[in-house]
């Protein structure tokens, strides 16, 4: 009898192990994109397979200690994920994580439930003294577990979307610790039952082993509620955060369209007499003072902000508020930005991109003395499916440095400000991002992957001030 249940159990755990890899295989083709379409997703399931298996087999000839066991299968979790699938390294980390606790975590719960069903069932109902569990009871436990763990992984492929979608390195990697530290505590605490440590001294056999599935099952349960709690409260809090910042940036915008509007009535009241001041200068002929009163008009009406439309008129309204500054500090502005029409790029993310470089730049070039040397250039738009921008700035040397050339992603005395914010956004499009300072001028380039239906451009004029 002893043979058949090691057979069935053998069977059992093969079965299960192949159905939690499928689970886990179609979790991170839902989540994670896989670096070759044809044989990402396909190599995933046979090395993620065949590696449990043959540490189930490991584990049943020499008996591995619980902690080398479970810390093996997590670095071949985590191994894979990182190998097969070329996602954010943190989202990668987030997802092999969340995977880890599960497994653990729901494979520890599910057990100590149904022991603790059985242990009750021999003694109430069967009445034995002090039940034990083994063989087949163990078997149908594992078996049941199994499917509960599946179920469960399938129940998050289905609906953990918002919770991977739009986020940025540092959440993904916030949200991976306590889920570590979670299973790391379920593993200590697996190993410590492995050893006895958990089962008192009092009582009979079959009390202690209700007191040891008991902590067992309360433990995880709480662990399970903690992380899920810890998680769900930290996407709602970056929600918040999103929504919030979105809404500021348009009420910026909204602030600076007005303020063009303002400008305009302003300069459409007294249009009546301004065409009366400049027939006068016409009959008199005088051709300068006509050129200076035009440029008057132009400045106080705001005429020189650009009177295409990019379509998202908080760009527009960020470019326009960012040519007055240049203007204020005479900086030498060029700018040219395509825009996509239906651009995936969120308009807050763009303001950041946008905002942070520029102020970056305008602080660079302040620095210079030289009124004549500051310039700033900026060009941005569509290449081959990708957002391209490129904006170069004068900037000047700093005392005891000899010119260099460098290409680093690393924070600069004058560039340092909003860079992080800017790598985030790029990182959340798996973009690239080239800084590079050489002979007085430096360059930030940012390659984004979209895929817009079509652009509409908006070109600001060059500005020689």
């Amino acid at each position: 009898m002893r043979s058949w249940a090691g057979f069935f159990g053998c069977f059992v755990a093969v079965l299960g192990c192949l159905g939690e890899t499928w689970a886990v295989m179609v979790f991170c083709r839902r989540f994670l994109s896989e670096k070759n379409p044809i044989f990402g997703g396909k190599l995933f399931f046979p090395a993620f397979a065949v590696g449990r298996l043959a540490l189930i087999l490991l584990n049943k000839s020499v008996s591995l200690p619980y902690i080398l066991l479970a810390f093996a299968n997590h670095v071949l979790l985590l191994g894979l994920v990182t190998v097969l699938f070329p996602e954010n390294p943190a989202k990668k980390l987030f997802a092999a994580s969340l995977l880890t606790m599960v497994i653990t975590l729901l494979g520890d719960f599910f057990s100590s439930v149904f022991s603790l069903c059985g242990l009750v069932f021999l003694h109430v109902v069967r009445g034995i003294p002090e039940p034990f569990l083994a063989d087949w009871p163990n078997v149908l436990i594992s078996g049941i577990s199994v499917l509960g763990i599946i179920g469960t992984i399938c129940l998050l492929s289905a609906h953990a979307g918002p919770v991977f979608h739009g986020k940025q390195t540092r959440w993904y990697l916030a949200a991976s610790v306590p889920l570590l530290m979670v299973t790391v505590l379920i593993d200590v605490a697996d190993w410590c039952a492995s050893n006895g440590i958990l089962l008192r001294g009092q009582g009979d056999l079959y009390q202690a082993q209700l007191f040891s599935h008991g902590e067992i099952c309360v433990l995880t349960a709480l662990s399970l509620t903690g992380a899920g709690v810890c998680v769900l409260g930290m996407h709602r809090t970056y929600e918040e955060q999103q929504r919030s910042g979105r809404y500021h940036c348009r009420l910026a915008a909204y602030q600076m369209l007005t303020d063009q509007y303002r400008q305009m009535e302003r300069l459409r009241h007294d249009l009546k007499n301004h065409v009366i001041a400049l027939q006068g200068l016409l009959r008199e002929g005088d051709a300068k003072a006509m050129e200076a009163y035009l440029k008057a008009m132009e400045e106080k009406g705001g005429l020189r902000a650009g009177g295409e439309a990019s379509g998202s008129p908080v760009v527009d309204s960020l470019l326009w508020r960012k040519k007055e500054q240049a203007e204020e500090l005479h900086i030498r502005w060029e700018c040219s930005v395509s825009l996509p029409k239906d651009c995936r790029i969120r308009e807050f993310d763009l303001c950041v991109l946008f905002g942070n470089l520029l102020d970056n730049a305008l602080e660079a070039c302040e620095g210079i003395s030289e009124e004549g040397g500051r310039f700033l250039r900026l060009q941005a738009g569509m290449v081959r499916q990708c957002f391209l921008l490129e904006m170069k700035n004068s900037v000047g040397r700093r005392d005891g440095d000899e010119e260099r050339s460098r290409k680093t992603g690393r924070k600069s005395g004058r560039h340092g400000i909003g860079l992080q914010n800017v790598r985030d956004i790029v990182e959340t499009y798996q973009g690239t991002m080239e800084l590079e300072e050489s002979e007085g001028v430096f360059t930030s380039l940012l390659l984004l992957p979209v895929n817009p239906a079509e652009t509409v451009h908006i070109r600001h004029e060059t500005g020689h001030l």
